[in-house]
């Protein structure tokens, strides 16, 4: 009886790791992990670390050497990074409401 029991317990299953876990372990998925982050960081925190606004005219336009700006400006006269910093912000809210309207047409149209 004590042979049955013991070998009963031999064959207790163990959870096989999950996708997400097993995708987690490739080094090309933890890069593309914290790239994305970083990208999502910058997109928040940009508007605030820009040193002028998004609409803001710093100098002439198409000048590389103003002082205070370190991509230059535009055609029309405004900072490079400052324009760049604010549209991640607008690229990352786009893509949240179009993945959403995805979602939520591919789930009703689905069901």
């Amino acid at each position: 009886m004590s042979e049955v029991l013991q070998s009963t317990d031999q064959f207790v299953d163990e959870r096989p790791p999950s996708l997400v876990c097993q995708a987690f372990k490739l080094r090309r998925t933890q890069i593309g992990a914290v790239l994305s982050l970083l990208l999502i960081c910058v997109a928040l925190i940009g508007p605030f670390l820009a040193p002028f606004g998004s609409t803001e005219y710093v100098e002439m336009p198409n000048t590389l050497s103003v002082p205070g700006t370190v991509f230059g400006t535009d055609y029309f006269g405004q900072d490079v990074l400052s324009r760049f910093l604010f549209g991640g912000r607008t690229i990352l809210i786009l893509a949240v409401l179009a993945t959403s309207i995805g979602i939520t047409l591919g789930t009703t149209l689905g069901l």
